[in-house]
């Protein structure tokens, strides 16, 4: 079991040092870590670096394969590397993929520009009438203050010209009065008899 334990453990120092020496030229113009299987990295040279990548993942597989020889029978590295030829066709449509997705970019860019500046017209459309909203109810509400200062004022003026009425009232309530009385007198006058006396000269 111990035997076992440090063969595997040396396998797996043998792995990362294959890795540290295939992907240690990588680190030149960019940032490279990997995620389980997969390697990332961000470079200018795309097409140097995943040269390298690609050496780098068969060369790791060549020590597997050796090792598998063993038990299996044998192994020819000249054919293993035949096989395991770069094909720059993937360059090329990896080339024509990046182009549609920049131009696709590009037009999801110009879509979002213009869905903004709409956007933007209908935000500045809405600030505006709301602003001429505001300015139109302030001078309405203003309007019907000054119209309901003047009613008051109106008021006043009719309630000390209704004191003057009282008075009328009053006097008219009085020549009434004196009016019948003047009636009564000339009914009593018109009962009475008159004796016509002959003016002597």
């Amino acid at each position: 079991m111990h035997n076992c334990t440090s063969v595997r453990r040396i396998a797996s120092n043998k792995e990362e040092s294959l890795v540290d020496k295939f992907y240690r030229p990588l680190h030149l113009d960019g940032n490279i870590y990997k995620e389980g299987s997969k390697i990332h990295f961000v470079t200018k040279n795309l097409e140097y670096k995943i040269k390298l990548s690609y050496r780098a993942k068969e060369e790791m597989k060549v020590p597997r394969a050796m090792s598998n020889t063993k038990t299996h029978g044998s192994f020819n590295l000249s054919q293993y590397h035949q096989s395991c030829v770069f094909d720059v066709s993937l360059l090329k449509e990896l080339e024509l993929k990046l182009q549609c997705l920049s131009v696709s970019i590009n037009n999801l860019i110009e879509t979002l520009s213009s869905i903004l500046q709409d956007i933007s017209s209908i935000t500045l459309k809405t600030l505006n009438l709301y602003e001429d909203t505001v300015s139109k109810i302030s001078n309405a509400v203003d309007d019907k203050i000054k119209n309901m200062f003047i009613m008051i004022v109106k008021i006043e003026e009719i309630t000390q010209a209704m004191k003057t009425v009282k008075k009328l009232s009053l006097e008219i309530k009085e020549i009434k009065t004196l009016v019948s009385m003047f009636e009564s007198l000339c009914d009593n006058c018109t009962n009475t008899d008159f004796v016509l006396v002959p003016s002597i000269k």
